[in-house]
């Protein structure tokens, strides 16, 4: 599974919430990706998700979607709400799919977090 965020900001906090601040990277790299119109995202709504998707330590159920997603092999991306800021959306990617090649990265560029968000 491939995670991404439909925003870098959004991209930045979810790898901040899973890391140790002191200890985060600083050769990252932001991808921008292109999805094919035509390869129409499987899209869950908050009604959708286990309950208790957006507690500290999730259950195994959310777990068990994406799995479900790869498991199915119906679409390429399936669009979810983040647990950080349930507003904005992940976008988690089947790299078994068969359209996984007609992605393209449109945009790289180093990325480095503003200090003042490392401080801990």
């Amino acid at each position: 599974m491939v995670y991404a965020s439909s925003t870098l900001s959004l991209a930045a906090l979810e790898l901040l919430v899973h890391v140790d601040p002191a200890s985060a990277p600083d050769d990252l790299v932001a991808l921008g990706i292109e999805v094919p119109d035509d390869l129409l995202p499987t899209t869950l709504a908050h009604a959708d998700l286990p309950h208790a998707w957006r507690a500290i330590e999730p259950p195994a159920a959310c777990r068990a979607v994406g799995d479900h997603f790869v498991a199915r092999g119906e679409a390429l991306v399936l669009s979810i709400p983040s647990v950080i800021i349930p507003q904005e959306r992940n976008v988690l990617i089947n790299p078994q799919h068969a359209d996984m090649s007609r992605l393209q990265v449109v945009h790289e560029a180093p990325f480095q977090f503003d200090p003042r968000l490392l401080l801990g």
